[in-house]
């Protein structure tokens, strides 16, 4: 695989025994479809009601000088929850509750400050709050400036002190840091080489510690055997976890690895397109979406829908030819298109 490739019910026995249940008049049912409609107007009602009255709270206590409720009012302006989004009031009170030093509200400062957000892009102002909240204990703080350095965002770019701050968020035991850290000992950087144990051993930490993408990332190396003896069952394992937070890629490599492995203890055609139709294409651009439709084809071709199977490749490779992708990765497709018209299935 190339880089580029991913109702019975239980019922007691009926009060009404011997009464056909369908001949019921027309105006009871239709009374029942009324109540129903009714309950879940009033259930939304409610609902509003609650959100509506937990933002009247936040703000009462926020403006008697509650840090955590201004730090959750200033949330629910970010997210528009009870109230219309409003970035520049989201800004203002988290900056209320950062200047009583609560940690999450300093890093969400210096976030907004560093995004441009609330018409406002400061690197000097993200850069102080971020290295603030860390030093007030919010550990994630460390991976977002160790971005900004290895992005050279508001900063010139450097990527030591970049590996520095991920290193300090890491061995913090912040799940981010200790992602990007095994990116840079993947990759190597600045003269520094590449050393896939490290890489590992801090993917397999943030894994552990629920990051989907560090558990995608131990689930390629097992797929591939990078790092680590090659072992699909585990790489099954992790890319299903990552999945099931919602981490497209790992869906489609999940997809991938049950629809077209080898080994007969892995693959599963039908678990395959349960998996990949859970991505929404919508949200992709054009080469992700021909990645995953390329999923879509091997998944058809593995449960014998080769019709199916030869339409999906068909797209791919005229999304391929459209953005102009490299020439081994349009015969790569075209080689599965020409397996999926002679009605085989693709073997990775």
């Amino acid at each position: 695989m190339s880089a580029w490739m991913r109702r019975r019910g239980l019922c007691g026995e009926d009060v009404n025994e011997g009464v056909d249940m369908r001949r019921k008049p027309l105006f009871i049912v239709l009374a029942v479809m009324a109540l129903a409609v009714v309950a879940a107007v009033k259930i939304g009602f409610f609902d509003a009601l609650l959100v509506s009255s937990a933002f009247n709270q936040s703000r009462e206590r926020a403006e008697q000088g509650d840090a955590k409720a201004q730090l959750e009012l200033g949330k629910r302006y970010y997210h528009g929850s009870g109230v219309e989004k409003d970035e520049e009031q989201a800004l203002v009170w988290f900056l209320k509750s950062a200047e009583q030093f609560n940690p999450e509200a300093m890093r969400l400062a210096g976030l907004m400050y560093n995004n441009g957000q609330a018409a406002v892009q400061d690197p000097k102002q993200a850069l102080r709050w971020l290295e603030a909240a860390y030093d007030a204990s919010d550990n994630m703080a460390a991976y977002f400036i160790g971005q900004m350095y290895q992005q050279g965002e508001g900063v010139e770019k450097n990527m030591a002190t970049a590996f520095n701050w991920y290193q300090k968020g890491a061995d913090r035991a912040d799940s981010w840091s200790q992602w990007a850290l095994g990116n840079l000992y993947q990759s190597g950087f600045d003269g520094h080489p590449v050393d896939l144990n490290s890489a590992v051993k801090w993917y397999r930490l943030s894994a552990k510690l629920g990051n989907e993408l560090g558990q995608h990332e131990m689930g390629r190396l097992y797929n591939h055997g990078i790092g680590v003896e090659q072992d699909l069952g585990k790489a099954e394992m992790w890319y299903r976890r990552a999945s099931e937070q919602g981490y497209w890629l790992a869906s489609n490599n999940l997809a991938w690895l049950l629809a077209t492995a080898k080994g007969s203890g892995i693959r599963n055609g039908k678990a395959a397109l349960k998996v990949i139709e859970g991505i929404d294409l919508a949200q992709l651009d054009d080469l992700n979406r021909a990645m995953v439709l390329d999923t879509f084809a091997a998944a058809y071709a593995e449960v014998g829908r080769y019709v199916d199977a030869v339409m999906a490749q068909e797209k791919v490779i005229a999304l391929q030819q459209q953005i102009k992708v490299e020439p081994t990765l349009i015969s790569e497709s075209e080689a599965r298109l020409h397996a999926y018209q002679q009605k085989q299935a693709w073997r990775e």
